[in-house]
């Protein structure tokens, strides 16, 4: 027992040497050096599927991070987003990564994929991050797992792609291989806006175990992962620094959208045709430097719907948001039971949605910009209300 004793110690001891080393090395980097500064970073995201020797990009999020706000906007792109290139006859997003990859490799796909969302987005990428199903599997397994909250039941069975997904719901750690099976799992009613949702939520989850103070003792086996999964134009250092940002994030870190827009038929496929005015509001969040204050704050409008089995539910939330000075101007019912409160934001005013979030004691939050309606969010309510409230 002694000795086991003094070989965590000097394991634990040689972590934090190690950490020291690194952290004094991380301030010579480019992204440490725009950390300091407060200068928004962004990168992009790439998860890739290998199906009949094909790359295609099955997940694609940007991330972007505002050191000064401690913000982390996190802005899903469908990857079957209609793009047009006038050099490539592509019609969706994620084509672009299998042409980049077919003429030169990993790094051409990833960098044909940055420069078109860049295109898309009318804001500059500099970095990116892509991952195959296998990297994600072996990075999860060296953090030594990620806590995720799975709402709903989860079944799903796809002997040809070798894919088996079965969760029950509530709280639970997954190892790699069931974390790629919530990330690839869309056989809900929302089916891949829901995949993305969970996309989101991933990251939420792999944010809180970075900030654990275990993770020293996994240092060099989440090195050598690192190593041997990342394709990446970030350096080992600026990840680092990234990495020690990432620590100080709490629940009210992040802001989560998808880009807007509705399926449509192109040539004869389903894509999915982004909402340009839409997109432009997203894109004009990105690039505020801070988040904006409004006469709104003092004067919250919301809609409610229920997604409960209990009738008293939309009465006690109101009155409850109206103690608070919230409005509610209408409520309905929701299209299905869900376990937990959700908060849909209009405006991406973060002083709003804390506002709500503090309230309701509510932590899921997405936002989906929409000035065409005169409520400034939706609030669905989840079974879990009562206790969320105290009631």
């Amino acid at each position: 027992m002694e000795n086991q004793s003094k070989s965590v110690k000097i394991i634990l001891g040689l972590s934090l040497g190690l950490m020291i080393i690194l952290i004094l090395l991380s301030f010579l980097t480019p992204v440490n050096r725009a950390l300091l500064r407060n200068e928004r970073i962004n990168i992009l995201i790439l998860g890739c599927d290998n199906v009949e020797n094909s790359k295609r990009a099955d997940v694609i999020i940007l991330l972007s991070y505002h050191p000064r706000e401690n913000l982390m906007d996190i802005v899903s792109i469908p990857r079957d987003s209609h793009v047009h290139v006038p050099s490539y006859k592509l019609l969706r997003i994620n084509e672009f990564f299998a042409y980049g990859y077919k003429e030169g490799g990993m790094e051409r796909g990833a960098e044909l994929t940055r420069s078109v969302v860049e295109g898309l987005l009318k804001i500059d990428i500099p970095y990116y991050v892509q991952l195959d199903f296998e990297d994600a599997i072996r990075l999860v397994d060296a953090l030594g797992g990620v806590d995720l909250d799975i709402p709903e039941k989860m079944d799903y069975d796809d002997n040809w792609g070798n894919l088996h997904i079965h969760f029950l719901p509530g709280m639970q750690t997954l190892n790699g291989k069931e974390a790629i099976g919530y990330l690839r799992f869309r056989k809900d009613y929302q089916g891949d806006i829901g995949r993305m949702q969970r996309n989101r939520s991933f990251l939420k989850a792999l944010s809180n175990r970075i900030k654990s103070p275990a993770l020293l003792l996994r240092l060099p086996q989440l090195t050598l992962a690192g190593i041997k999964s990342f394709h990446s134009n970030l350096g080992f250092y600026d990840v680092l620094s990234l990495s020690f940002a990432g620590r100080k994030f709490d629940g009210k870190s992040f802001r989560q959208q998808q880009l807007p827009g509705k399926p449509v038929s192109v040539r004869g496929a389903w894509v999915w045709e982004i909402d340009q005015p839409r997109l432009e509001k997203v894109v004009q969040l990105l690039q505020t430097e801070t988040p904006a204050v409004t006469p709104a704050v003092t004067n919250i409008r919301v809609e409610l719907w229920n997604a409960t089995r209990d009738r008293e539910a939309v009465a006690e939330v109101t009155r409850v948001l109206r103690q608070s000075g919230v409005d509610v101007l209408s409520w309905g019912y929701y299209e299905k039971v869900l376990p937990h409160c959700k908060i849909i934001d209009r405006t991406g005013n973060l002083e709003i949605i804390d506002k709500l979030r503090d309230t309701l004691n509510c932590s899921e939050v997405e936002t989906s910009l929409n000035d065409a309606t005169l409520t400034q969010a939706v609030i669905i309510i989840g079974e879990d209300w009562r206790k969320k409230l105290a009631l």
